[in-house]
């Protein structure tokens, strides 16, 4: 390992003679970070049913969307690596917030550098409806994080050799969303007013009809 005297760890520069088994970022910290930044909701399909007789009629609402969740970790400065790098930490998702949807943190699990899944969002709402006009929303809500971190850097060599390279810093990015709701009315972009997108349906009082709902 070689540096310049009095400089930062990122000043450093490190060379491993040995064959470099596994890099891994531990002990991750995140800068605090605002629980309602870059989230918005989306829409994602619409339903609209009348009845303009007098005999009642069945209705259904339902349907499946896939929507692809991400998470990356960068270095504050390029550092190349010689090994697939893994990250044992906790991830900013999101989730309810006090009636709110917002960031927080999930339960620590290891991943790679960069990563993607896909969640599968799936609604399903049917009921009876007499005179009369229903109108729903499958909505979700979706957001963008990025924060700042700090991190211990382990190298593992091939013969089994470590070293630990603490406080180095970088940046996370991830792409989350919450579960399906169904509305009664479209989302608002105001996430301060009194709309809660993970609520029960709120319908309308003029609307005369039962309903069943089924979430995955």
């Amino acid at each position: 390992m070689s540096g310049r005297d009095g400089k930062s760890i990122y000043e450093l520069a490190f060379h491993f003679i040995k064959k470099i088994e596994n890099c891994r970022l531990e002990n991750v910290k995140y800068d605090d970070f605002d629980p309602a930044a870059g989230i918005r909701p989306l829409t994602i399909e619409s339903f609209d049913q009348e009845n303009e007789t007098e005999e009642t009629i069945e209705w259904e609402f339902s349907g499946s969307k896939e929507i692809t969740k991400s998470s990356e970790w960068s270095f504050s400065r390029d550092k190349k690596m010689y090994a697939e790098l893994t990250v044992s930490a906790s991830i900013p998702v999101l989730g309810g917030l006090e009636g709110k949807v917002g960031w927080e943190l999930s339960k620590t699990s290891t991943r790679t550098r960069r990563s993607e899944e896909t969640d599968t969002l799936v609604w399903s709402m049917s009921g009876q409806l007499k005179k009369g006009k229903v109108q729903l929303y499958a909505i979700t809500s979706v957001g963008e994080m990025t924060v700042r971190y700090t991190a211990d850097l382990v190298v593992e060599t091939a013969d089994g050799a470590s070293a630990t390279f603490k406080g180095v810093e970088g940046s996370y990015k991830g792409v989350s969303n919450t579960n399906v709701s169904v509305k009664a009315q479209p989302p608002e972009l105001d996430f301060d007013s009194e709309e809660d997108f993970d609520s029960e349906e709120d319908f309308d009082s003029e609307e005369d009809f039962d309903s069943e709902e089924d979430f995955e």
